[in-house]
């Protein structure tokens, strides 16, 4: 199976034709514009994305009257650190960028996967942090935000 476009996500209300649901389980480092893989049911399954674009937990790669195929982000062990305010929030991300870490970012927490650099910067900066096992998504800056970016600059 080819697929070249993402349907949608169930997240946002996609709504599925009936019949059952198999998964493409993928780990947060697959889910780039590329894949060759097989799903859950044992059916294989090629991904070539737009440039630019990336699979995310929850997305529809197939939704026919045969099978219907949802992305399924595994979770895995990943360090979780919460500044305590905006300015160490700041800082933080600062430096994780600096070291080109890649990095979820939600309102009151950095999440990132385990490394010594990354652990070092939590230590020089006396941010609190714990290890747990979670979905870890890092959103990429497409080349188009990364173009705005720097001709506003």
């Amino acid at each position: 199976m080819w697929v070249e476009q993402v349907l949608g996500n169930v997240a946002d209300g996609l709504a599925l034709m009936p019949g059952p649901a198999d998964f493409l389980d993928v780990s947060w480092g697959q889910c780039g514009r590329m894949l060759k893989s097989r799903t859950r049911q044992g059916h294989p399954i090629r991904v070539l994305l737009p440039p630019g674009s990336h699979m995310r937990h929850g997305d529809v790669l197939v939704d026919n009257d045969d099978r219907r195929v949802i992305v399924n982000v595994l979770p895995c062990e990943v360090i979780v650190a919460r500044p305590a305010s905006f300015g160490d929030m700041t800082l933080l991300c600062l430096e994780m960028g600096n070291l080109h870490c890649p990095a979820q970012i939600t309102e009151s927490e950095v999440i990132f996967i385990e490394e010594g650099r990354p652990l070092a910067v939590l230590e020089q900066l006396q941010i609190s942090w714990s290890r747990e096992c979670r979905r870890f998504e890092p959103i990429p800056i497409s080349a188009s935000v990364r173009r705005s970016i720097t001709e506003n600059a």
